[in-house]
């Protein structure tokens, strides 16, 4: 029997054989699932709680849409003269318990904070391969031509169009 350590006339047909028999079916397609995933490494964690964070919180959003249309019709009774809730009420009410972990870990993480180093930390090393280029090539930083193409070039860093470049003709 598909799943089974013992055959129907050992116990193969007990419930709890059963039963473990399609756990064991289960943990074999899961693992042939995961076997075809390709993990990738996590280079920086922040960013990938980030993401989970806006991830959870779309999610929350979309079913916050789903149970808005349901107006008052989240709760029906079943045949058995039962009151229930409907499904999607539960499944947005685990997205909030979700976003709640998510956004109370990435407050008590202090991300802002952290990024926030980062930024500064990534801000100085651009500022010191600016300034030795610029130096190399001898190049005064403070000099109003080179102020000016800093301006133009600098917002590149921000997701901004580069400036077109011109050459002069010799």
């Amino acid at each position: 029997m598909a799943g089974q350590r013992v055959c129907r006339m050992h116990g193969g047909k007990s419930p709890q054989a059963q039963t473990a028999a399609t756990r064991r079916l289960a943990e074999a397609v899961a693992a042939r699932t995961i076997a075809d995933v390709i993990v990738t490494p996590v280079d920086n964690p922040l960013d990938a709680l980030a993401e989970l964070a806006a991830e959870a919180v779309a999610w929350k959003s979309h079913l916050a849409n789903i149970v808005a249309e349901l107006r008052d019709q989240y709760r029906f009774t079943d045949d058995k003269n039962a009151e229930n809730l409907d499904a999607r009420v539960a499944l947005f009410e685990r997205a909030m318990d979700r976003c709640q972990k998510y956004l109370s870990d990435w407050v008590r993480l202090g991300y802002e904070e952290r990024k926030a180093r980062l930024d500064d930390a990534r801000a100085l090393l651009v500022a010191t391969v600016i300034q030795g280029v610029l130096t190399e090539l001898g190049h005064q930083v403070d000099d109003e031509s080179t102020l000016t193409a800093l301006d133009r070039w600098l917002p590149v860093l921000d997701g901004k169009s580069p400036p077109a470049i011109t050459v002069a003709a010799s």
